[in-house]
């Protein structure tokens, strides 16, 4: 009895301490298991966050990167701020900066600094703010001193920005900074958000600057410095203080938190960044764990309790029962428990090893085994599925189909995966990947399949967010007003937002290369920029190119390379259509070389009065610099700063401000003093808000018109004197046409009378000469009046024997002297030279015209006294001096200059005493200039009148001879032919009767075409006489033809135009003289004699 005791309590405790052992070891392996589970949760989720917070501050920094590289590779920007011209810059990039605020989802800023460290401009306020002070150690003071971009951290305001600060380098000079501050307050509640976390950053408190610091309501934790980007600080303050480690799980509150930290890949070490601080609740997984564990041991511990009830009630029948077995069921036992526990061990490892969803089914269908994964992710207990059939319990989509896995398996398939979706019990649909395999015997017969489902619940929703992020980012991109492209390495577009579809002409430009889309030309081009792109350049390029429309648009691209994700380099460029832009930009250069290439002056000036701008045309004028004038009051200009003048300048300003143009004249003064006058256009020069900021004043300097106004006046004046001179004229030339046109009409009809004896006739007929000579004058000098007038008059410069022509002057006007009762004159002649013969080059018609005039007055003015002219030579000077001096009633000194003009006498008065037109002296003024002279007068009233001109002194070359005086008599042509081509028959008939007592045969052509044909048919014609103005053909052409055939024969050319260029004319032409009309007889015979003598 003692026996069986000690054996029943010996075999009690012995199973009982074997059972504990392996209660214990199960436990240990069943919590081992779902703390697997746990942390395999929390690993799943850390990995999502990872992700995504490194994505999300990746995707943010390269972002705004690539924004601010705009402004930095802006040319235009470059140059703005180069020139401190920040009003113009902020209006440059303020409508751009608006864009990005209301599109972008966090707080930024961007600041432009000086490389003096001076805000300059801030596009929040518009302006800068010289008091802002920067720490040493602040981003845009390192960037300004190492002249290189940086990034970092920086408190400003009491938050935490990540500020990118890029150098701005215009044509190879540093000119300062452009700085883009982004708060990352709003990153990481993003992020929080989404995700149910609470995050912090945490920085080294060795590399912070300790200033930076003492501003912040900063956590100390071991030697880093934890900066709270949130407001839940009380929550870190508590946590932190337990001293833990990363990544580790703590309780704080009765609830349970998981704690990592995100080593974030910026470049960012040098700034003092440790990473990221992460908390996560794990309170759910924790509960659950417990729940697991308690189940656990009260199963341990019925297990135990149950065993040593058994044990001690049963122990006799058991023992019998075991001593009663045959060796060899024992060892067959032994054998089976064996293969038993090692089959079941195995199962174990795969089963408690996974937390993925497992359970194990035979051929027939049935559940044999489910793991604890298994039971959490169906909300289906082991009792409720072991034995249960497969399709009942935690069900796929495939059951009863040939896609069943076991059916497949059965089929010979070696392995099963299906991206499938089940439902829990409690109704939650979830996917996952479901992988199945044999379950195989010792034999390699299959006993049925082993199931693994693995929830990808938490990947699908990942991949869901991450399509409606691509979704979002691709309608984000296919509405922005700018279009978006990206190449691979080849050149082939790879993504084009809606955008570029309007900017090529081609519908579908996806997956094509440049040769794909353009014409060759062009597409070479862009090959060639996108080769440098991918060498590491970064190009901004403008191009002209035909959207669908056909309309030309100019858009600016940027292009630059990046990293894809499979490592290759790409292409990423975007596109701005700046057409409008463009025209702007014209449209403003024109209107500014408009401006700085006006010859008015243009001045803007402020509110007060102060100058700010002016253009080359205010210098040029006024003699003022910019760096005379800017900033300096408008009031610099005014000819005088009296109390009136500065009153009547307020009242235009105020007059201005009240909305009205004010338009008048200033008398200003010059830089050098010189007064001058201003006509000016004030106008008010208003911003967005109608407010008045400016004053533009456009004037031109009007002292010419001015003065041409004055002159106009002047010149009215003079032209109303002019033309109360010329109706005076017109009197007077009406008289003395009428004078010897009365004497010739006269003399004729005495003429007529048979009883006039021969003597008287002659009388007659020398006074109708002379009255005929001197109506030919006064035509003469119409004449003249008119080739002044139009500048048309000629000379004809040739040999002129001067003493010969003093001499027919002395004897005309010797003869008008004695011929005129009133007259007690006494007239001589003083010849400079005693030499007969001598002569000069110059025109002697236009010489003798001169020396008439002047002699004429001096005649005419005198009445009683002497006249005297004549010349003198002045050989140093190569001059010869003529001179005209009288007795007569003089000419008082104020009157020497009117004396000149037309039409003016000294006594103007229609009832003088002394005749003439007035025109004499003006056109011997007008003469003797043309012949490169100068004439003078001296005189006092009653003492008499001299007056002087010189002409150049040249020597003669003679090209014809002295005409000598002939008489009708001498001559004898009695065998000579002449032809008298005139279309007139008056002109005809008069050289008739001058020939007929030559007793000449006479032919007449009467036009040019008829001379040509007499000459060529008749070879006895000995001279002709030929008209220049004829009708069919004229003199020069029909002379030409004859003589191309007959250049001996002598032709002497008659005009009635008396030209002085029609000698010239005339012999250039081939003619071998020249007489003008009207023809003096003596002329004419001694002519046609040289002509025959030198035949």
């Amino acid at each position: 009895m003692d026996f069986e005791r000690r054996l029943k309590n010996k075999t009690i405790f012995a199973v009982m301490s074997v059972l504990l052992i392996l209660c214990t070891l199960y436990f240990t392996l069943d919590i081992r298991k779902q703390k697997q589970f746990i942390d395999w949760e929390i690993q799943k989720e850390n990995d999502i966050v990872h992700f995504e917070i490194k994505t999300l501050l990746q995707n943010t920094n390269q972002l705004y990167r690539d924004k601010i590289q705009y402004f930095v590779n802006n040319p235009e920007i470059k140059s703005q701020f180069k020139a401190n011209n920040f009003q113009a810059l902020y209006q440059k990039i303020f409508p751009f900066y608006t864009v990005l605020k209301s599109e972008d989802p966090y707080h930024f800023e961007i600041n432009f600094y000086s490389k003096e460290n001076q805000l300059v401009l801030n596009m929040e306020t518009g302006a800068g703010d010289p008091s802002r002070k920067l720490n040493s150690n602040s981003v845009v003071f390192k960037s300004n001193q190492e002249k290189q971009k940086k990034k970092g951290f920086e408190i400003y305001n009491s938050q935490l920005y990540y500020k990118i600060v890029e150098p701005i380098i215009y044509k190879g000079e540093y000119v300062g900074c452009i700085e883009f501050a982004i708060r990352e307050t709003e990153v990481i509640e993003h992020v929080e958000k989404d995700f149910d976390v609470h995050i912090a950053t945490l920085f080294n408190a060795k590399q912070l600057d300790k200033k930076l610091i003492s501003n912040l309501n900063a956590i100390s934790f071991k030697e880093s410095q934890m900066i709270r980007s949130t407001s839940e600080n009380a929550f870190f303050q508590e946590t932190l203080k337990q001293k833990i480690t990363f990544p580790n799980k703590f309780k704080y509150h009765s609830k349970y938190y998981y704690v990592d930290i995100i080593k974030v890949e910026t470049n960012l070490s040098n700034e003092g960044l440790e990473g990221i601080i992460y908390f996560r609740e794990i309170t759910d997984l924790q509960n659950q764990f417990k729940t697991v564990v308690y189940r656990s041991l009260v199963i341990i511990f019925l297990i135990l309790l149950s065993t040593y009830i058994i044990l001690h009630f049963s122990f006799n029948k058991i023992i019998l029962k075991v001593f009663n077995l045959q060796d060899s069921l024992d060892k067959r036992l032994a054998q089976k428990t064996k293969e038993i526990v090692k089959a079941n061990a195995e199962l174990n490892q795969i089963f408690n090893t996974t937390g993925n969803s497992m359970r194990l089914i035979d051929n027939n269908y049935n559940i044999i085994r489910v793991n604890r994964a298994f039971n959490m992710l169906s909300g289906i207990s082991k009792e409720d599925a072991e034995g249960k059939k497969c399709y009942d319990i935690f069900p796929g989509p495939y059951c009863h189909t040939a896609e069943c896995p076991l059916n497949q398996i059965k089929n010979g398939e070696d392995r099963i995966e299906q991206d499938i979706k089940k439902s829990s019990r409690q109704g939650k649909v979830i996917p996952g990947i479901l992988n199945a395999v044999a379950f195989k015997g010792e034999h390699g017969e299959i006993l049925g399949v082993i199931e693994d489902f693995k929830d990808i619940t938490k990947r699908v929703e990942a991949e869901e967010a991450l399509l409606k992020t691509e979704q979002q980012f691709s309608f984000f991109m296919d509405n922005l007003p700018l279009g978006v492209f990206i190449k691979d390495e080849n050149f082939r577009s790879v993504y084009l937002n809606k955008y570029m579809d309007n900017v090529h002409s081609n519908d579908n430009c996806q997956n094509k290369t440049p040769e794909e889309i353009f014409p060759e030309e062009y597409a070479n081009r862009v090959i060639e920029e996108d080769q440098k792109v991918l060498n590491g350049e970064v190009l901004i390029v403008e191009d002209q190119l035909p959207n669908k429309l056909g309309e030309i648009k100019t858009y600016q691209t940027h292009k630059f390379r990046f990293r894809a994700a499979d490592n290759s380099w790409h292409i990423g460029g975007v596109s701005i259509d700046i057409t409008q832009k463009k025209k702007t930009e014209l449209e403003l250069k024109i209107l500014s070389n408009a401006i700085h290439h006006s010859p008015a002056c243009v001045v803007i000036t402020d509110l007060e009065g102060k100058i700010e701008i002016i253009n080359p045309s205010f210098t040029q004028i006024t003699g003022y610099s910019e760096a005379d004038v800017i900033g300096k009051s408008i009031s610099i200009l005014h000819s005088n700063n009296s109390k009136n003048t500065i009153e009547s300048f307020q009242n235009i300003i105020n007059s201005v401000i009240s909305g009205k143009d004010w338009q008048g004249e200033f008398h200003n003064k010059k830089k050098n003093g010189e007064i001058y006058w201003e006509l000016a256009s004030i106008s008010a020069v208003k911003n967005s808000k109608r407010e008045i900021t400016h004053f533009v004043i456009i004037s031109e300097d009007i002292t010419a018109r001015k003065k041409s106004e004055k002159e106009l006046i002047d010149a009215k004046e003079k032209a109303e004197e002019s033309n109360r001179l010329k109706t005076a004229f017109l009197a007077n030339l009406s008289h003395e046409i009428r004078t010897p046109m009365n004497a010739i009409i006269g003399f004729s009809n005495l003429l007529l009378d048979e009883d006039m004896s021969k003597e008287e006739k002659v009388k007659l007929n020398n006074l109708i000469n002379d009255n005929s000579q001197n109506l030919l004058k006064l035509i003469d000098d119409v004449i003249d009046i008119s080739k002044i007038q139009s500048g048309d008059i000629q000379l004809n410069k040739t040999q002129c024997y001067l003493n010969k022509l003093l001499l027919d002057l002395y004897v005309s006007f010797s003869i008008q002297i004695e011929n005129d009762s009133k007259k007690e004159i006494h007239l001589s002649m003083n010849k400079g030279s005693r030499e007969k013969d001598f002569s000069i080059i110059t025109d002697p018609v236009r010489l003798k015209q001169i020396l008439y005039n002047l002699i004429e007055n001096a005649v005419k003015f005198t009445t009683k006294g002497f006249v005297e002219f004549g010349y003198t030579l002045i050989e140093d000077d190569k001059k010869i001096q003529f001179y005209v001096i009288d007795s007569g009633i003089g000419i008082s000194n104020d009157k020497f200059d009117m004396i000149y003009d037309l039409f003016r006498q000294a006594d103007e008065s229609f009832t003088r005493e002394y005749g003439g037109t007035g025109i004499g002296l003006s056109i011997s003024k007008k003469i003797v200039h043309h012949l490169e002279g100068d004439i003078w007068v001296q005189s006092t009233p009653e003492q008499g009148t001299n007056i002087y001109f010189t002409l150049p002194y040249e020597q003669p070359e003679s090209k014809f001879e002295v005409e000598e005086s002939n008489s009708v008599n001498q001559f004898n042509w009695q065998n000579k032919v002449l032809l008298i081509a005139d279309d007139i028959d008056i002109n005809y008939k008069l050289i008739e009767e001058i020939l007929l007592p030559t007793k000449a045969k006479i032919l007449w052509a009467k036009d040019g075409k008829e001379a040509v044909e007499l000459c060529l048919k008749n070879d006895s014609i000995d001279l002709v006489l030929m008209d220049i103005n004829m009708p069919n053909m004229n003199g020069y052409e029909a002379t030409q033809k004859i003589k191309q055939h007959k250049s001996n024969l002598k032709i002497i050319g008659q005009t009635a135009y008396a030209q002085d260029n029609d000698q010239s004319k005339c012999l250039d032409a081939g003619f071998d003289n020249y007489i003008a009309k009207p023809i003096k007889i003596e002329t004419l015979l001694s002519t046609i004699n040289k002509a025959f003598t030198k035949n």
